[in-house]
């Protein structure tokens, strides 16, 4: 059983909804409803009905009415007589009220893409006002604190919405909510703030000039503060626009495939880390992404290579704080690093910039280029995990492996061609890895496809997923400079899990293989970069290339 109020009153068997009979009975059940597992007396439930002014027959009726709602429900107990009043029952039954102020509460703890995917949920239970369609003097104060209540949670989801730079989503919602409440000024101010961030000012503007005479000829006050704020920073900006925007995203990867969860879980959070091994496309995901939303951030889309695994020094914070000032055309470039911070910031507030960090290192390297207000958005990539970023600064984590076969065989096809079979002999000889499927279609071409899995599977795997030249087209590149990256005793344990004759191990057999008694600290290095994978209690895997890989290091320091 199901009960509503966030709408008529209604009770619902399954998907069948019950026949409450008339208003008589509709309002002692929102009575009931309001007060669930308590004792309504006898004398409000008349006064719900009757406003005051009952018949002779009030008592009667009201006991009338509760035998016909224990019939409807099928059950006497649904509606316990307790002294002077009724009692529903509730137990096992839904009541949407409840399960609507459990998913606000759930909301509070959560990183703002779930808050607002939960605070959607809890609004979407609502089905017209309160106990719409019951005119009651005594329920009319519970009806409009009800529609308060979902009116502040409205505006809770909208604020976080905007700070994701969800602007264009709410505006429907929103608009509508502002149709009908039309002096509600928080909700206006954030019409205003989506409208001009959708680069609709002039309506902006007319939104801010109707609601004000609104207020004048009602209540007969100016706008408040922030409202007043809101108008002011759009004027600012329609005077005053922003130097030339920079557009320094690169090239995005060619026929891009698959990883569409991926790109939903980016287009609803602000600042999000992706994360896994060498080769499996994080910048690919991150450009592309970046690319597909670019109409979002019309202040400018940043781009900064932090060279955590490249040949030279990685880009310091404070170097790529340089960088970016320089392209969002500030004056001057102050000498201390906390300077430089705390002047990116501000350039950056009041903006919508998306900044995409590339191959970061560590959190220290990310923390001074993350924005300090709202409408700017964030993607990192590192084959660290970076988990600090996800605990303190709500970092929503994105974590990337091997293709899925069906996502690598279409790769495949889209840009070579081929026969099903042959596709995914290439795709299993590649790993799933999407660097490998790359390259060696480039280096084999497409008339060779059929050919390739075998050529593969009998040849040096790593030395044929090279293109000569190009350091960066390398499996073996990918992997060293990963491999490099690490404390030498976790770089051993790698190089010796080549050893192994399969790619599954446990931490016992890790220990075994460097002679230590607890390997979990190494083996814990090697997961946080993306070298190996823990599945199941105290088991790991080494993805299908990189254990070739290993097993060519050990070979190479066995002799």
């Amino acid at each position: 059983m199901d009960f509503g109020i966030l709408g008529p009153v209604e009770a619902r068997d399954g998907a069948v909804r019950l026949d409450l009979g008339g208003v008589r009975g509709q309002k002692v059940l929102a009575a009931l409803l309001l007060a669930p597992d308590r004792v309504v007396p006898l004398t409000h439930l008349v006064d719900v009905v009757w406003d005051g002014e009952p018949p002779s027959t009030a008592k009667h009726q009201i006991q009338k009415s509760v035998g016909d709602l224990r019939v409807v429900l099928g059950s006497p107990a649904a509606i316990a007589t307790d002294g002077a009043g009724y009692r529903l029952v509730l137990g096992s039954a839904g009541l949407d009220v409840v399960t609507f102020e459990r998913h606000v509460a759930a909301a509070q703890d959560a990183e703002p893409a779930e808050a607002v995917r939960v605070l959607r949920t809890a609004l979407g239970l609502w089905r017209g006002p309160a106990m719409e369609g019951l005119a009651s003097r005594a329920l009319r104060a519970d009806a409009e604190r009800l529609d308060e209540r979902r009116i502040a949670v409205a505006q809770q989801c909208f604020a976080l919405q905007l700070e994701l730079g969800q602007h264009a989503q709410v505006l429907t919602d929103l608009s509508a909510l502002v149709a009908a409440n039309p002096l509600r000024e928080q909700l206006v101010e954030q019409l205003m703030t989506a409208l001009h961030r959708s680069d609709r000012q002039a309506d902006a503007l007319e939104l801010y000039d109707r609601t004000r005479r609104l207020l004048a000829s009602g209540p007969g006050v100016e706008p408040g503060h922030g409202l007043r704020k809101a108008h002011q920073a759009i004027l600012i900006r329609r005077r005053s626009p922003a130097p030339d925007a920079p557009a320094q995203l690169p090239a995005g990867p060619a026929a891009f495939t698959g990883r569409q969860s991926s790109v939903d879980e980016l287009d609803a959070c602000a600042f999000a880390v992706v994360t896994g091994g060498p080769g499996v496309g994080k910048t690919a995901l991150a450009v592309h992404w970046a690319h597909r939303v670019r109409d979002r951030f019309p202040d400018g889309q940043l781009y900064v290579d932090l060279r955590a695994h490249d040949d030279g020094p990685a880009t310091t914070a404070a170097d790529a704080l340089a960088q970016c000032l320089r392209a969002l055309g500030a004056p001057r470039i102050p000498v201390d690093p906390g300077e430089r911070a705390g002047l990116f910031r501000s350039v950056l507030a009041d903006r919508r910039v998306l900044l995409v960090l590339d191959d970061a290192a560590s959190e220290d390297q990310v923390r001074p280029l993350l924005p300090g207000t709202p409408g700017c958005a964030v993607v990192v990539t590192s084959r660290n995990h970076l988990r600090g970023l996800v605990a303190l600064d709500d970092a929503h984590p994105v974590g990337l492996g091997p293709l899925p076969a069906d996502e690598a065989h279409a790769l495949i096809t889209r840009i070579a061609g081929g026969e099903p079979d042959a596709v995914a002999g290439l795709a299993a000889a590649c790993g799933y890895l999407p660097l490998a499927i790359r390259i060696a279609v480039a280096n084999l071409g497409p008339d060779r496809i059929a050919d390739a899995a075998t050529d593969l599977a009998r040849g040096d795997r790593l030395a044929l997923l090279t293109i000569n030249g190009d350091r960066r087209a390398a499996v073996t590149g990918a992997f060293e400079r990963s491999v490099r990256a690490l404390p030498e005793a976790a770089a051993r344990l790698f190089r010796r899990l080549g050893s192994l004759p399969g790619n599954d191990f446990t931490a016992h057999v890790a220990s075994g293989l460097v002679g230590v008694d607890d390997a979990r600290g190494l083996l814990s290095s090697l997961e946080s970069a993306s070298l190996i994978e823990a599945h199941g209690r105290g088991r790991f895997r080494v993805p299908d290339l990189l254990h070739a890989y290993a097993r060519s290091l050990c070979e190479s320091e066995n002799g």
